[in-house]
């Protein structure tokens, strides 16, 4: 009877110290030999509940392959809050660890592709950190004036081909308008 109560008094401690699944274990053995302790009954009820609402967190996260980085964030949070040493949270901090670099690649690779004053690489990396983090400030605007240049440059090359310099020179003046906003917006970009 010992035993059992510092199987108790174990499982007890397990929870508070946030180590559920070694108090699952712990209330599961006490329940085995005290089916009708009402604490341990309710202990092993909370438990299997924690569990799983917390499975729906990393659910809903595994759905989430791109998009808002914060939400992700805010729901892993929120998943370990309840239960925190669920057997799904190892793999989805390491996935949402995936996407951040992912995101910040994509950043760094926009931003040295800008300086170099290399346009659709740029777009295309800036398209990417934009899936993964839509709501990162002045991106979306970075990508309408990538847009624009490229728009421009491609007017700009069939205007050539067809021998219409003035309009081609217009063209080159916007794609420079539209540089000017970027540098102004990513003080990096300057650098």
């Amino acid at each position: 009877n010992d035993l059992l109560e510092k199987t108790w008094k174990s499982a007890s401690s397990c929870y508070a110290k946030g180590k559920f699944n070694e108090a699952v274990a712990l209330v599961d053995e006490f329940l085995s030999a005290h089916s009708d302790h009402p604490q341990a009954r309710r202990l092993k009820e909370e438990l299997g509940n924690r569990f799983a609402q917390a499975e729906g967190f990393y659910r809903e996260i595994s759905t989430i392959s791109e998009g808002s980085l914060p939400e992700s964030i805010e729901l892993l949070e929120e998943a370990i809050s309840i239960y925190p040493d669920h057997p799904s949270g190892p793999l989805a901090q390491a996935k949402l660890a995936v996407r951040v670099r992912q995101y910040r690649v994509a950043m760094k690779e926009g931003l040295n592709a800008l300086k170099k004053e290399h346009w659709e690489t740029a777009l295309a990396r800036y398209q990417k950190a934009f899936r993964l983090h839509p709501e990162t400030p002045y991106l979306s605007r970075i990508l309408e004036n990538l847009t624009q240049i490229k728009n421009y440059r491609n007017e700009m090359d069939a205007a050539v081909q067809q021998g219409n310099f003035d309009t081609a020179l217009s063209l080159a003046r916007l794609v420079d308008v539209c540089v000017e906003e970027m540098t102004a917006r990513i003080p990096a970009f300057r650098e």
